[in-house]
């Protein structure tokens, strides 16, 4: 989906850090669809106990 990484880096990754706007939007796009987004009440079930260590 987003080919090998020499073309990820040529594609998305360098015209990024140089600040292009167009290229991140894109990027974005690709991946929303395999973004989860929940919240902690959400996800509260499944987390471990919460550990507190002093020292």
């Amino acid at each position: 989906m987003l080919s090998d990484l020499k073309s990820f880096h040529q594609r998305f990754v360098n015209p990024i850090e140089l600040g292009d706007k167009l290229a991140a939007s894109t990027i974005k796009q690709l991946i929303k669809p395999f973004m989860l987004r929940r919240t902690k009440s959400q996800v509260l079930d499944e987390l471990p106990p919460r550990t507190d260590v002093l020292h």
